[in-house]
């Protein structure tokens, strides 16, 4: 193959690099419609379904996916165990919780644990859409006023205006936030419970 054939033929490539995603959802109409609906997107498939958290510990060891989509409850243990424990193996992939509790009283709470971040499952299917690829750039995806609290909680101080009013301001903050809570989880800075209830 000459060199512009083997150029044309590497950016074909790059165009078609899918994201395989482990899917971790323990009740099986909601897994089933994340499914069909991932199976829309031409660079979006999924690698893996698990119901329990030792299922997706092992799913996640053998399939090596590009990101994980979890529930917070599971058949067994809960997806912030999962989190930690797939912390704990020292991998940095994105990890973007799906979950019908409120996003206000856990997204702190998984962001904190390793994940990048919280849709809560009455969000439309373009949301979660939006969200997969927020966190595969290494953004958070978060609402806005939950990364708002995240970032005055871990600042200890308020946001100015700017970030208030700008979604650019918004995007930055939640990028200024992301790796540091992320680096803090990996070098084992936030605590690593094994306790099956939501903490």
């Amino acid at each position: 193959m000459n060199e512009p054939n083997a150029k044309t033929a590497a950016t074909a490539s790059a165009a078609r690099k899918v994201t395989r995603i482990l899917v971790v959802e323990d009740h099986a109409l909601v897994r089933r419609g994340i499914i069909d609906m991932l199976a829309h997107e031409p660079d979006l498939r999924v690698c893996g379904e698990a119901t329990t958290g030792v299922e997706a510990l092992n799913l996640f060891k053998s399939e090596k996916p590009d990101l994980v989509l979890a529930d917070l409850t599971l058949r067994e243990g809960n997806g912030i165990e999962l989190i930690r424990e797939i912390r704990a193996l020292g991998s940095r992939v994105p990890i973007l919780v799906l979950s019908m509790r409120e996003e206000t009283m856990f997204a702190e709470r998984v962001i904190r644990a390793g994940a990048q971040g919280y849709v809560g499952k009455s969000a439309p299917s373009e949301r979660l859409i939006s969200a997969i690829r927020q966190v595969l750039r290494g953004e958070l995806a978060l609402s806005p006023d939950v990364t708002e609290r995240l970032v005055t909680h871990a600042s200890g101080s308020y946001l100015q205006d700017d970030y208030h009013l700008s979604e650019a301001g918004h995007r930055r903050i939640a990028e200024e936030i992301a790796a540091p809570v992320r680096d803090a989880c990996l070098a084992g800075a936030v605590a690593t419970g094994s306790q099956r209830a939501i903490p």
